[in-house]
């Protein structure tokens, strides 16, 4: 049997959500392959990973999972700044701080 490589195993898991229709189960692969993508120094691609995570729990109305995906945004941000790359828009940032509070 042949070994997959993490990417095939993410693109898979992914493809069968799609095809379940699950929109959360989606979000949540896409944020976990953004933390692989950030984690090997592939800043740009996990990025585009977490914004689009974020917009399908947005759509989906998980809030719980927009507070993770905001996160993961948070944390990438905190990094990027010291590197000197992208950095979260001021509404992304409001949101973050509005939803944290709410869930407290």
């Amino acid at each position: 049997m042949a070994q997959l490589t993490i990417k095939q195993a993410f693109d898979q898991a992914l493809a069968l959500q799609r095809l379940l229709a699950n929109r959360t189960e989606q979000a949540a692969i896409l944020q976990n392959m953004g933390v692989v993508y950030s984690t090997i120094g592939q800043t740009d691609i996990a990025h585009d990973f977490y914004a689009r995570s974020l917009s399908i729990y947005r759509e989906a109305g998980d809030h719980p999972g927009q507070i993770k995906a905001l996160q993961e945004l948070l944390i990438f941000a905190v990094e990027e700044t010291g590197r000197k790359s992208r950095q979260l828009s001021t509404q992304d940032l409001e949101e973050a701080q509005a939803r944290l509070v709410l869930a407290n």
